[in-house]
C-alpha cells in the first residue's frame, strides 16, 4: 500500500519551535533534530503499524537521540502526524 503523509500544521510548529530552542544550545543541533524527525516520520510509510497505539486511535514514533515524541493516526492510506512533543509533555493536553 503506498501510505500518504500529512503533517498538521501544529506539528511543523513543534518541530521549528523544537528547531530554535536546539539551535541556541548549540549551532547545528537544531539541524540535527529535523533530520531525525524527519527520519522517523518517513520511516512509517514503510510500516505505519510497527508502533503501538499509545491513546485512544493514536500512536507515538520516538526520533532517534532526542527526547521526543511524534504522534500520529492511521486514517485509511493516510497517515496524519499530530503533535511532536517533549517526552515530558502531557500528550492528552494537546489535542485540541
Amino acid at each position: 500500500m503506498k501510505w500518504r503523509l500529512d503533517v498538521r500544521t501544529r506539528a511543523k510548529t513543534d518541530v521549528r519551535k523544537a528547531h530554535e530552542w536546539y539551535e541556541k544550545q548549540q549551532a547545528g543541533l537544531g539541524a540535527d533534530f529535523v533530520v531525525a524527525v524527519k527520519d522517523a516520520i518517513g520511516s512509517l510509510k514503510a510500516n505505519p503499524y510497527i508502533c503501538q497505539l499509545y491513546y485512544r486511535k493514536y500512536r507515538q514514533l520516538l526520533p532517534k537521540r532526542f527526547p521526543y515524541r511524534i504522534f500520529y493516526l492511521i486514517d485509511g492510506e493516510k497517515i496524519v502526524v499530530f503533535r511532536i512533543l517533549h517526552s515530558a509533555q502531557d500528550f492528552t493536553k494537546h489535542l485540541k
